[in-house]
């Protein structure tokens, strides 16, 4: 069930129950840019979840003919969601012996196509572990080395709260999470977030 937090912020706030929410969600904004050491301007509030928000990335950002880098054992609705628009998915691997993202495979995945890179920073229903915000840190630094104009996306749903630092610090490009999960507190039956570099969120 939820945190004991939050049901006693819950109550805190029975009395506002009958008004209607804020169509903008200013204050909802501001907390997520504080946690994510961004400014408000650059998180956006919306959508059924972030299987939604990931789908309108891929409208907003991919081409007809572009390729995604997806490292594998990954989430594999993003294939899903990006296919329609004409992207062609290109695979990294994990090494589940060593429990660390395969460099070389990313290299070989990455060419003149490459519009962006897929990374779940949980384990999810998969056999290798969680990325830490460090390794996704390394990931994006090694990508950025290479062709610096690939757009970073990390899926952070299930990794919110659970370190200090979160991937904006390290440099991604576009972050997209559920408000259905962590930062719900299990109570929130809808909704998801984006938070991004401002080029991006423009």
């Amino acid at each position: 069930g939820p945190s004991p937090k939050v049901k006693v912020a819950i109550e805190k706030e029975l009395a506002n129950i009958n008004r209607y929410p804020e169509s903008d969600l200013e204050e909802l904004k501001k907390e997520f840019a504080r946690y994510s050491n961004v400014k408000p301007e650059q998180i956006i509030v919306g959508g059924d979840g972030a299987d939604e928000l990931i789908d309108t990335l891929a409208k907003t950002f991919i081409e007809p003919g572009d390729e995604f880098i997806v490292p594998l054992p990954s989430y594999m609705y993003y294939e899903f969601l990006f296919k329609p628009y004409g992207a062609i998915p290109n695979y990294a691997k994990w090494n589940l012996e060593t429990n660390t993202l395969d460099l070389d495979s990313v290299l070989n995945a990455i060419n003149e196509k490459t519009k962006l890179v897929t990374i779940q920073r949980s384990k999810g229903y998969q056999s290798r572990p969680s990325f830490s915000v460090k390794q996704i840190g390394e990931l994006i630094k090694f990508v950025k080395e290479i062709k610096p104009e690939v757009i970073c996306m990390v899926d952070n749903c299930y990794g919110e709260f659970v370190e200090i630092i979160e991937p904006s610090d390290l440099g991604a490009d576009m972050i997209v999470g559920s408000l259905i999960k962590n930062p719900g507190g299990g109570l929130a039956p809808i909704g998801g977030y984006i938070c991004g570099k401002q080029k991006c969120i423009d």
